[in-house]
């Protein structure tokens, strides 16, 4: 094997991972479309999120003093936020696997 095959093996290998590129953008696009639904233990706070974090909805239901509902708030959010965030990586990572030309070194 002459040096140019291998020339053409790594222009092939930069088409796939350009490729490979665009799928995950896809994905990524994709995964700003999945809701998920959140709700603090007594249902103060109720939210919808997307897996790239993106609050889409958010309905707040004051029931006790001010500064509980601060604590309640913050915990749900950030509950929210991490679990979304978490699934997201999570899918973004089994698609980069899934997608990811084979080395041929």
């Amino acid at each position: 094997m002459g040096m140019f095959d291998k020339m053409g093996d790594m222009m092939d290998m930069l088409g796939k991972l350009k490729e490979t590129h665009g799928k995950i953008e896809e994905t990524k696009k994709l995964l700003s479309t999945e809701i998920r639904e959140f709700s603090s233990n007594d249902n103060q706070v109720n939210l919808k999120i997307s897996l790239t974090g993106e609050i889409k909805e958010l309905n707040l239901n004051f029931l006790s003093s001010s500064d509980d509902f601060s604590t309640v708030l913050k915990e749900t959010l950030n509950k929210a936020y991490k679990s979304t965030r978490d699934e997201y990586e999570q899918k973004l990572e089994q698609k980069a696997r899934e997608d990811m030309p084979k080395m041929p070194f």
